[in-house]
């Protein structure tokens, strides 16, 4: 095997170096941007390994939340969570010259104010129980007991943009939160949004499904997705999806269990370029399997493969150790479509929060396996990370016209 010297490095990466039992080593760089809620994360620990997982550099990211690195040939990239630092990130079999963006947990933190939104009187009145008015945009969510109104903006709000109000009754308990009445929607221009007329007018959507499960329509309005929409105002019927049309289409998202043990689920978005009629999802369009785990200690896990998942793009495994009592480590990676193991690489001393994670008093492996219609390899996902690893709570949703599937299992070794 070549050596790993810095000064060996510029040549190695002209030249590469020949393994005994395969092709050529070769150095190179990576450019990582690490992000939380769509913004950029300052101070994160970035470690840069080789395909064995051997630690090749370290550098924290700087106040935009970028760092650069150098990996060999499929080499790995390890982002430690500063906020929580015994939550890893680890993206495997990266091309040299990538760059990578890396979500972590979301915790919600409101980004910078920029201005305010003055909100003028709707052009007809709200119906007679209103009380109050939930305001989403796409950069805020939130209220108002009259109209007119002015609410503060912040960060991811360009000078037009769609806003979305609904009229409310009142809150009462956790119970009975209220109820939505009608809703009003258009766009906003230079900080100032006159709504149109009050409306309760809804399209419902017929929808078959051979699996049991939750389905939502999430309008788009100025290419922008709502996700959290309350139709408390529409007609309820179990075999139809009620929906608001602003004539753009939107995202549909489809989540439900499967049976057997252990916990397994699938889920997909899709894209709409209009809302449709109907809505079919036979269980031959959901990504569906089965694997099972054949070890779990200190060093990783191992799990069969199944060929009815050979159709995912990559492997989301995400490994939670409890090496005592009230403590957890919690470590994910991204691999191969056909990968069936997660092998923990080597980490400096100061950036591990624990002293062994063999003997653990509970494990969990969350294997989620990812399937994009428009993408073709490991490679094109890792450039898709913060909609592949968040899913559903990404503000990023499907290419056009293009879905995003997928399928989970949880395990629980230790109460099997």
């Amino acid at each position: 095997m070549c050596a790993m010297t810095r000064a060996a490095l510029a040549v190695l990466a002209l030249i590469g170096c020949t393994t005994e039992d395969g092709p050529p080593i070769r150095y190179g760089g990576v450019m990582v941007s690490v992000l939380r809620d769509e913004l950029p994360v300052p101070d994160a620990a970035v470690v840069f390994h080789d395909a064995y997982g051997r630690v090749l550099g370290t550098t924290r990211t700087d106040s935009t939340g970028h760092a650069s690195g150098e990996i060999s040939t499929w080499g790995m990239v390890t982002v430690v969570d500063p906020r929580f630092p015994q939550r890893l990130t680890t993206i495997t079999h990266v091309a040299l010259g990538a760059a990578l963006e890396v979500p972590l947990t979301p915790v919600y933190t409101p980004a910078p104010q920029v201005g305010t939104l003055a909100i003028a009187a709707p052009a007809t009145s709200p119906p007679a129980e209103t009380f109050q008015y939930s305001i989403q945009t796409p950069c805020a969510s939130d209220g108002a007991l009259t109209l007119p109104a002015t609410i503060p903006l912040y960060e991811g709000c360009a000078p037009e943009f769609p806003v979305l109000i609904t009229a409310r009754t009142q809150n009462q308990n956790l119970e009975d939160p209220g109820r939505a009445l009608a809703y009003v929607a258009g766009q906003a221009i230079d900080g100032t949004f006159q709504p149109g007329a009050w409306s309760t007018q809804c399209k419902q959507i017929a929808v078959a499904t051979e699996l049991s499960m939750s389905l939502q329509l999430w309008p788009r309005l100025d290419n922008y997705v709502f996700r959290y929409v309350d139709l408390g105002f529409c007609p309820a019927s179990p075999s139809m999806l009620p929906s608001l049309d602003f004539a753009e289409g939107g995202v549909a998202y489809a989540f439900g269990y499967v049976q057997g043990a252990p916990l397994r689920t699938a889920s997909l978005l899709r894209d709409l370029a209009t809302v449709p009629a109907s809505l079919e999802l036979p269980r031959t369009e959901l990504l569906i399997g089965d694997v099972e785990l054949t070890r779990f200690d200190g060093k990783g896990a191992v799990w069969t493969s199944d060929p009815a998942l050979a159709d995912a793009d990559a492997v989301d495994a995400k490994l939670t150790w409890s090496p005592s009592a009230g403590t957890y480590v919690e470590w994910r990676f991204v691999l191969p479509r056909d990968a069936t193991s997660a092998p923990v690489p080597e980490l400096p001393a100061e950036l591990r929060t624990w002293t062994t994670l063999d003997g653990a008093t509970e494990v969990i492996l969350d294997l989620r396996y990812l399937d994009a219609s428009w993408l073709a390899s490991l490679q094109d996902v890792e450039a898709e990370l913060p909609l592949m690893l968040d899913g559903a709570r990404s503000k990023r949703g499907p290419a056009a016209g293009g879905s995003l599937r997928d399928y989970t299992e949880q395990i629980h070794p230790l109460q099997q």
